[in-house]
């Protein structure tokens, strides 16, 4: 059986290696999975990283693909979120609160500024159907 810490950290790895194609709907699957791995073995910690992962990329893959966002800007963003989610397993390892947090801290505000920014900025690529009792 694996340890708890390796599996982790293994599908960590797997969230920065989809970061680097820009793959946000798979980070999301994969940070989804952690939460729910978490909290079936209580694991406070895991479920706090994973619930803050989860947010950033469910909130990056929605932006990326109903937006009419700009190449340049997705690999701007796609640069930003690599560089800032770098030390988060080395941080884990060591039990490092103060570089987890500040790392945590980072993510989730590029990932914001993006979102916003995108809103504010870019028209809808996408209109998403919405249904109320059944009807369109």
């Amino acid at each position: 059986m694996k340890d708890i810490n390796a599996v982790f950290l293994e599908r960590m790895d797997d969230i920065q290696s989809n970061l680097k194609n820009g793959n946000y709907r798979v980070c999301n699957k994969i940070s989804h999975d952690l939460v729910n791995l978490g909290w079936n073995l209580e694991l406070k910690d895991e479920v706090f990283i994973s619930e803050v992962l989860e947010s950033i990329f469910n909130n990056l893959k929605d932006t990326i693909e109903d937006y009419d966002v700009p190449e340049d800007k997705v690999k701007e963003l796609k640069e930003q979120m690599i560089k800032f989610i770098e030390p988060l397993n080395d941080a884990y390892k060591s039990k490092n609160v103060e570089v987890l947090y500040n790392t945590l801290r980072d993510l989730r505000y590029c990932a914001t500024f993006h979102q916003l920014t995108t809103w504010q900025k870019y028209d809808r690529s996408k209109v998403k159907g919405r249904y109320l009792l059944g009807g369109e």
